[in-house]
This record gives structure tokens, sequence and C-alpha cells, in this order.
């Protein structure tokens, strides 16, 4: 057959992968750059409220640009007053423990923070192996996160499909898929965030959330 006849061939197979692969490259890197993106911008503040605030602006953005030219139908089921996933153990970067814990200060009186703090620490207590589930203690009494503009970026993150697959995860451990564009704008901030310590010699591992935020407001 002339070559000029042809509509299918190896060939434009082979070219196609090839930019594929390129399109591949070039959407792995917006969130390697946004991470980078944070770093720099947090780099340039040394409080841990402030790097924090950068750091939620920076995602609210992200978000809005890969809702913007990445529209999604994968179907989230999360609303507020379900907290299946707020009985989930949760880990967070070291700054977000003295915004939360500011934020604590300047809204709740002594006499509400010293009852918390004792919900805190039967929490704690509460979480026992093998899936150290037990309801945050600052869910409130609608069920509803009592800090949900300043929540760590790990409650941030989670979504679910099914509200079925939340309830047994709770009971078994089982894994939840998540929405994966929300998933990974909240990772490469939570790598930038840590990266941010290492960088300044600084603890950078993720801590444990609420036994740290107890011993910041005690």
């Amino acid at each position: 057959m002339p070559q000029s006849d042809l509509v299918f061939s190896s060939q434009h197979v082979q070219k196609v992968s090839e930019e594929m692969q390129a399109v591949s490259q070039s959407y792995e890197a917006l969130f390697t750059d946004l991470g980078e993106q944070i770093l720099r911008d947090i780099d340039q503040e040394e409080r841990d409220s402030q790097q924090v605030q950068i750091t939620l602006k920076q995602i609210e953005q992200a978000l809005e640009a890969f809702s913007a030219y990445f529209p999604s139908n994968d179907k989230v089921a999360c609303q507020k007053g379900c907290g299946h996933c707020c009985v989930f153990p949760v880990k967070t970067p070291p700054q977000f423990i003295p915004f939360i814990a500011d934020h604590i200060k300047t809204t709740r009186s002594d006499e509400e923070i010293a009852a918390l703090k004792v919900k805190m620490q039967q929490n704690i207590e509460e979480r026992q192996p093998p899936l150290y589930r037990a309801l945050c203690p600052l869910i409130d009494n609608e069920s509803a996160c009592s800090i949900y503009e300043h929540r760590p970026l790990a409650c941030r993150l989670f979504t679910s499909p099914d509200v079925q697959l939340c309830l047994k995860s709770v009971a078994d451990g089982s894994s939840v898929s998540q929405q994966p564009i929300r998933y990974r704008v909240y990772q490469s901030a939570t790598v930038a965030l840590q990266a941010q310590l290492k960088k300044n010699n600084k603890p950078y591992e993720q801590i444990d959330f609420i036994p740290a935020l107890l011993a910041e407001l005690t």
C-alpha cells in the first residue's frame, strides 16, 4: 500500500505514545512545581502560622486552577455532619500545631480550653491498636469540625465517593479511594512544609496531631 494511503501505522502509534509521555511528564511537573512555589513563598516567613496561611492560599488557588482546566466527574459523598473519617488518626506537618493552637486560644475561654484538654487526653487513651480509631475531640455537638477553617491538611485532602466505604474503613481499616488531583495538591503542600523545616535544620517529620496539640495547649 502506498505510504500516502496509510491512516494507521506503527510509526503513528509510536508518535502518539511519545506525545502522551511528554504530556504525562508535564502533568506530573505541575505538582512538583506547586510544591516548589509553596516552599519559595513560605521560606520568606519565619512564623509557623504565617507559613500555614500562605500554604492554604496556594492550595486554594491550585485547586481552583485544576477545577477549571481539569474538570472531574468524581463523586464526593462528603458533607457537613458526616464525620466518619474524623475517627482516623491524623498526622500533620509541625507548623500546623501553633497555627491551630493560636486559633483555639483566641476563640475559646480558659474553661473551654481546659475541658477540651480533658477530651484530648481521653482521645489519646481511647486510641488502641490495631486501628487506633476514636472520634476527634474537636468535633462539636452537631458532628461538625469546630476548627474547620484551621483543620490539618490530612483532614482537608480526605474525600470519599461512598459513605459505606468510610464505615467499612472505620470497622476494618480498609482503604478509601481519594479524588486524585485533590490528594496530589495536598501532598505537594505537605512535602513543601516539611522541606522548609528540613532546610532550616528543624524537626520535619509529620507528628501525631492530637498529642502535639495537647502539648501546645498545656
